[in-house]
């Protein structure tokens, strides 16, 4: 496996230098000692220097295809990082989820799916702080709304209009509360769960864990993706600022609701957020959120 270490190739460079600065040295010194007899033989030294350029030639030719070798592995991984790059671009604008809200059964998409499902979550937050665990059956609003639009078809009296709207509001607030405890499954002992919090970052995370689990199958691919390329850089690189440096080229494309997603989907499933500290790819997530 390829890895690219911060010291290898520096430290195998100056040790090759150092061998060949000693045997220049050699060199020098034998031609004084040499030229320092009185019947010294030039063909014998010449031999002697031939022998220190074969063997400094030798290691100047192995550094040289060392390099070269480095950069066809950095070359090589670049264009499979970014191959991989590319095709979670193609996974982002194949994403596609089906609204089934109470009033609104169209679709988002790409990465417009990233803004629907924190807003899902912030729903959630809303029909489990209600003041009583409302349940999931709608039918007494229906009636109630009924009712008060009657009267207020009825009456001309400003004041009872204004009451009648008040009460229809109420009742509409409380079915888009229903509404939710049916589409997530809210039940009495999950709303009385969540209430016995009292930190509001473990209720925002209790909130998430509900809204994930239900959209999760949707985000199966994207997540994969997502995996698959940490994992490849992971196993590549070494270096903690190539990593830093390859994980911000990975980010560039996103917005800020898909970095707080991520964020938050660590939080919720502890190996996808394992994957990314092993990456630091949290701390960049991090370091851009405050940014923005």
């Amino acid at each position: 496996m390829v890895r690219f270490y911060k010291f290898s190739y520096n430290t195998t460079d100056i040790i090759a230098a150092i061998v060949i600065a000693v045997l220049i040295l050699c060199a020098i010194l034998g031609y004084v000692f040499i030229t320092s007899l009185n019947n010294w033989d030039g063909s014998c030294y010449g031999s002697f220097i031939s022998g220190v350029a074969a063997i400094a030639n030798a290691i100047l030719l192995y550094l040289t295809l060392r390099r070269q070798g480095r950069s066809f592995k950095q070359e090589r991984f670049e264009t499979t990082f970014f191959n991989l790059l590319s095709n979670h671009e193609k996974v982002v604008e194949r994403l596609f989820i089906e609204k089934n809200n109470e009033n609104d059964n169209g679709f988002t998409k790409n990465r417009q799916i990233f803004d629907y499902i924190l807003q899902e979550s912030k729903l959630i937050k809303i029909a489990l702080s209600s003041e009583k665990y409302l349940g999931q059956d709608t039918d007494i609003e229906d009636k109630g709304i009924l009712y008060w639009e009657d009267m207020l078809y009825q009456t001309n009296i400003n004041e009872k209009r204004e009451l009648c709207k008040k009460h229809i509001e109420a009742l509409k607030t409380d079915i888009t509360i229903k509404f939710y405890n049916a589409k997530f499954h809210i039940a009495e002992k999950l709303y009385n769960k969540y209430n016995s919090l009292t930190d509001q970052t473990t209720k925002d995370l209790f909130c998430n864990k509900i809204v994930f689990k239900y959209y999760e199958p949707y985000m199966i691919n994207y997540l994969h993706s997502i995996k698959e390329i940490l994992k490849y850089t992971n196993d590549y690189i070494y270096r903690k600022k190539s990593i830093s440096r390859y994980m911000n080229i990975f980010i560039t494309s996103m917005s800020y609701k898909e970095l707080f997603f991520i964020q938050n989907y660590a939080k919720y499933n502890k190996r996808f957020g394992k994957c990314i500290e092993t990456c630091k790819l949290d701390k960049i997530i991090e370091a851009e959120l405050s940014n923005k």
